[in-house]
């Protein structure tokens, strides 16, 4: 339960500061680990990738973000890599 306690804290982190993050990365993909942004690039699998590989994230530890305004964001469909 831990993970997704982690998870959840990481996606409340968006929500809280979701303006600020669109105001500085708009139409980027951020990725947002231990309540702060660790990098942010234009595609959500770039991001997926730049944390695995170059940030050593491990899958479910970190959250992914399209940074748009809530009223541009479609409805969200979840996908998890975790085994």
């Amino acid at each position: 339960m831990e993970m997704f306690d982690e998870v959840r804290k990481q996606v409340e982190f968006f929500k809280r500061n979701r303006n600020d993050l669109v105001l500085d990365h708009r139409g980027k993909y951020v990725i947002i680990h231990g309540g702060r942004v660790v990098d942010a690039c234009d595609g959500e699998a770039e991001a997926y990738d730049l944390a695995v590989r170059r940030h050593k994230l491990e899958p479910g530890r970190f959250s992914i973000h399209h940074c748009v305004p809530e009223t541009e964001d479609p409805p969200a469909v979840f996908h998890s890599r975790v085994a």
